[in-house]
């Protein structure tokens, strides 16, 4: 319609007048569709009328054409819409006659002659004294699509960012204002107009000259990075939306066509406001580096504007605005520093040198062809993203922030979204740990089984990425620490940790993929140029760099330039000043076969190796400043080669310079969340951490009668954790696990009474014909559900004492020493000393060579009647299983070995490993984690508790089969007194270097606490039995 307030005109046919129609917004309006509301209002028809595709002529200003007017009369319509839509009566204005059009040659008589656009010009009209009935529309609109309280709660979440935080008050500003000076486009009709004059004219208007500079979408297709490739393809099914950019500026609508679409939706005339204010708009600059970039502490408007006006140059081709950016969007910075020549040089892996080729001028991941539905990507908008983002909305800001700053994005504003081709939303999550938050992108959110998420797109699964081998970071770290100590026995050994910044958005994705990757946060819309955190290709793309970094590093070592060419970073370093060149009561290392030291074949210091952990450079070395600053020298000079020099004029460093100041030279350090001593060469838990963990241990006190899952499976995390440094800390856990187990459940069980969806998804889960993914989808959903359910479980009396038995343990004066581990019981090195066991359901027996030990006894009477040889069926529960007996063996094997080592202490070797062998894998299994299957079993695992703490002496378990194991399986099956050798000596002859091993009698309170693990299944405090247990084996 119009919305100049234009009276009607007087009808061609006659003088009689004909109402002009007015549209209320009341609840007695009648609904029209968009052709019956386009036929309601008044349209102005020159006589000149041409083909609605073609440009009717111009008219010079004194010449104005005749108009005419087509109404349509309100006796046509029922009478309760004719008294609707019927101005007042009173109401009264002058009438503007024109001549009617003459009709075209050759038209047939009652055809309507098309409507051609607007003319640019209208003559001057009176003021009518109702509103036009465009602006009942209007007022209409602004009624219906008022935001709800809740809309207006996430809409208003930048506002109230930049009015708190940053002193801006924005509720007023225009999205895409500033200083650039726009036309005015109040209406639809100047739309049209704005849109006509620019893509419909006979005679196009001039360009602007800084288009002529503008890459062409060929010329950038050619570039150096993100070619088109069979290899990466994101495609959506088109719809009217993907195409309405180019439906406007095809100069195919007509001014009716085009009204009826302003109708239909607000946006669209929005849309081509945009694209008419947009067009003159010079948005090279951001091709640009801003030298300023580090005072940015916001999204500047400015920069939305030009993204979206580069989107409109190139015609809606997200991929193609990535290319036209480049810089530090896409990386090709550093195809201009040499970096393959340098790796080459430096005989990197050439496998690797091609992978980062890849990566680096074409885009990761290495492969990417998908295709998703319009319906899909609905979907995904609507359900928005994950309540973490409104809660922590001040940390998601100040991310989404520094991630522009950074160039790791492209704004857009956010109603922009639904008119770009191939966009995918992906869901954000903001996780916040202590003073660090990270915002997560859950590329695998699926809302129902057909959803489609970004993780299901990809070809990780297929084989298509290198393989992350990040997960020994820290036995290597160690392993050179112990290498180090049998080198340097008496001078500190210190470490030290270089850090990646931002590691994963160092590689880009290809740009033909880009815009599947997208946010939206608050008001806008992220089309994201480097790699997500949270797609699973991130990782395998990022090791390509943390192999080649960690090998360039070591080869590095020998430039001793590199020290005076990073003087600038070194002299950031500290280093402690406790740091000694003798240290006399530092624990020795011994060597062995596998651990040799770090001296070559000629006696030459090896140069010091890199371990990453993803982002986190490690090394350790002898206190030596100069040997110390070398390889941190070799550490920056790696990350500046592979991933860009410094220029902090354009673009952040890659290297996280103030954790590497931060970060002390020192014996003692924090490693990857754990305390490392080189001194006493042990490692263990921080304070903090364990006082963290006891802290969510205490609310379960005598008093209390119930848990729920997920806090007691918070509580499990962080003891397994604890467990890493402390293994016997899991053997003080069954009932807990257990206890969860269970709880899980009768959460099913309580759910599947309750709720029908739950039913429903674990029936399909449970359905063997059912689709993969239908059922992959079930099984997710219910057990997110399961383990969520807030549903109470009782605290047994077993697991009440279990949890007091953990914070009893954790808080004794002896936890700091017992929570820390031995790096001899940690490291790979030849075992102290080698035993074999072996148990049969009425004796056990065991030796060793190296400790010249052998052992027998025999199960009591009471124990062998609850055994296979009296027992068929276990239907009381008391049937002691051979797993059982195969363990206790285990046990007295690490006692006696325990007991050699504290007759007989090595000073050389004051943590020994000893290696046990056992051909029961249950057993075995009971030994390095625990048992929750036996109640003998869970109270033996107690016992070998008490035995672990402070234990100097590890156990490193092994299988062996039972052909290998013959020694052992015939000593424990050969019966004789237990004071009498005669049933030995046959064995002696088989085995002449029994004739050296002395026999090993447990203790009487040993044996006697395993009988009462077996038979009665006692639950013994491994505190109080600690102490007589080892002084007494």
């Amino acid at each position: 319609g119009d919305a100049s307030g234009s009276p009607a005109l007087p009808h061609p046919s006659g003088p009689a007048p004909v109402r002009r129609l007015s549209l209320s917004s009341g609840p007695t309006a009648p609904r029209l569709n968009g052709a019956a509301l386009t036929g309601a209002l008044t349209r102005y028809v020159p006589s000149s009328a041409t083909l609605p595709h073609r440009p009717a002529p111009r008219l010079s200003s004194s010449r104005q054409a005749p108009m005419l007017t087509v109404a349509l009369s309100a006796s046509r319509l029922p009478p309760s819409c004719a008294r609707t839509l019927a101005p007042p009566r009173k109401a009264t204005s002058a009438r503007l006659a024109a001549p009617a059009a003459p009709r075209a040659a050759g038209r047939p008589q009652g055809v309507a002659r098309p409507s051609p656009p607007a003319p640019s010009a209208r003559p001057s009209q009176p003021q009518a004294t109702k509103r036009p009935a465009t602006a009942h529309l209007t007022a209409a609109w602004a009624t219906h699509l008022r935001p709800s309280k809740t809309q207006r709660r996430k809409l208003t979440e930048l506002q109230a960012f930049n009015q708190k935080y940053l002193g801006i008050d924005s509720t007023s500003a225009d999205p895409l204002g500033g200083e650039y000076e726009k036309p005015t486009l109040a209406s639809s009709s100047d739309v049209y107009v704005a849109l006509h004059t620019l893509y419909s004219a006979d005679v196009e208007p001039a360009t602007p000259s800084w288009h002529a500079a503008v890459p062409t979408r060929s010329q950038l297709r050619r570039g150096p990075m993100g070619r088109p490739s069979r290899r990466y393809s994101s495609t959506q099914s088109a719809c009217f939306d993907t195409c309405l950019f180019n439906l406007l500026t095809s100069g195919y609508l007509d001014y009716t066509s085009f009204m009826s679409l302003s109708i239909s939706c607000p946006l669209i005339p929005h849309l081509g406001r945009m694209i008419v204010q947009c067009r003159d708009y010079d948005f090279t600059w951001l091709a640009s580096e801003d030298p300023h970039w580090k005072a940015q502490t916001t999204i500047p408007t400015s920069h939305v504007r030009a993204m979206l006006s580069a989107l409109f140059f190139y015609k809606m081709n997200a991929p193609d605005v990535m290319r036209f950016l480049g810089g530090t969007y896409t990386g090709e910075y550093r195809l201009d520093q040499d970096v393959v020549p340098r790796l080459q040089s430096h005989d990197i892996d050439p496998f690797l040198i091609a992978q980062y080729i890849r990566a680096t001028t074409v885009g990761c991941p290495n492969h990417f062809v998908a295709e998703t539905t319009r319906e899909n990507f609905l979907e995904y908008w609507r359900a928005g993203n994950h309540p973490s983002v409104t809660k922590y909305v001040t940390e998601v800001l100040n991310t989404a922030v520094k991630e522009h700053r950074n160039r790791y994005n492209m704004p857009l504003p956010v109603w922009i979204a639904r008119y770009i081709p191939h966009l995918g939303i992906t869901p954000q999550a903001m996780i916040v740990k202590g003073n660090k938050a990270r915002l997560i992108f859950d590329a695998r959110k699926k809302y129902h089984p057909q959803s489609t998420n970004i993780n299901s797109l990809t070809s990780t699964h297929l084989g298509t990425e290198l393989a992350c081998l990040y997960g020994t970071t820290l036995r290597d770290v160690l392993e050179r620490i112990y290498d180090l100590r049998i080198t340097y026995p008496h001078d500190d050994i210190v470490v030290h940790a270089n850090d990646v910044k931002s590691c994963f958005r160092q590689l880009k994705l290809h740009p033909d993929i880009m815009p599947a990757f997208s946010i939206m946060l608050a008001d806008f819309l992220f089309l994201q140029a480097a790699l997500p955190f949270g797609a699973d290709f991130s990782p395998q793309n990022w090791e390509i760099c943390r192999r080649i970094i960690e090998d360039l590093a070591e080869k590095l070592f020998h430039d001793t330039s590199l020290r005076s060419k990073h003087r600038q970073y070194l002299d950031r370093i500290t280093f402690a000043p406790d740091l000694r060149h003798h240290v006399p009561a530092a624990v020795p290392a011994k060597p062995c076969s596998q651990r040799k030291g770090v001296r070559d074949e000629q006696g030459r210091p090896l140069p010091t190796p890199h371990r990453l952990f993803v982002d986190d450079d490690i090394y350790a070395d002898r206190f030596d400043v100069d040997r110390m600053e070398q390889a941190i020298a070799a550490s920056i000079e790696a990350i500046f080669i592979l991933l860009g020099v410094s220029e902090l004029d354009k673009r952040q460093d890659p290297i996280s310079f103030d954790k590497l100041e931060d970060m002390m030279v020192h014996y003692l350090n924090k490693v990857l969340g754990l305390v490392l001593d080189t001194r006493r060469l042990d490692i263990g838990v921080p304070p903090a951490f364990v006082a963290e963990t006891l802290r969510l241990l205490r609310p379960y006190h005598a008093g209390r009668k119930v848990f729920r899952v997920k806090d007691m499976e918070a509580i499990t995390g962080k003891l397994i954790f604890i467990a890493g440094t402390a293994p016997w800390l899991k053997l003080l856990m069954p009932q807990l696990f257990l206890s969860i187990s269970a709880a899980v459940g009768e959460n099913v069980h309580s759910l599947s009474r309750t709720n029908k969806s739950f039913r429903q998804m674990l029936k399909r889960h449970l359905d063997p014909l059912a689709p993969a993914d239908e059922r992959s989808f079930a099984q997710a959903a219910t057990a997110r559900q399961a383990h969520n359910h807030h549903q109470p479980h009782f605290i047994n009396a077993t697991l009440r004492e279990e949890l007091h038995l953990i914070v009893r343990v954790l808080t004794s004066s002896r936890s700091a020493r017992n929570l820390r581990t031995p790096l001899a019981h940690l490291v790979r090195r030849d075992p102290s000393a080698k035993a074999w066991s072996d148990s049969c359901l009425y004796a056990a027996g065991g030796y060793s060579f190296d400790m010249e030990f052998w052992w027998y006894i025999e199960w009591p009477e009471e124990v062998r009647r609850t055994t296979l040889i009296y027992k068929r069926r276990n239907s009381d529960g008391s049937l002691t299983s051979i797993n059982v007996l195969e363990f206790a063996g285990m046990i007295i094997n690490y006692v006696a070995s325990s007991h050699y080592y504290r007759s007989r202490p090595d000073p050389t070797d004051p943590f020994p490993i000893v290696r046990l062998f056992g051909d029961n894998s249950t057993a075995e299994s009971w030994m390095t984690k625990t048992c929750t299957s036996s109640l003998a079993g869970r109270a033996l695992g107690r016992l070998l508790c008490a035995l672990m703490l402070d234990n100097p002496v590890g156990n490193d378990i092994a299988h062996v089969t039972s052909e290998d194991n013959d020694l052992a399986d015939r000593i424990s099956r050969f019966k004789s007194n237990s004071h009498s050798l005669r049933g030995i000596a046959p064995l002696i002859q088989d085995f002449p270097r029994l004739r050296g091993c002395k026999r090993y009698h447990p203790s009487s309170q040993l044996i006697s606490s395993i009988m009462d693990a077996i038979l009665r299944k006692k639950l013994l405090d491994p505190l109080a039995v600690n102490r007589e247990a080892l002084t007494t084996p």
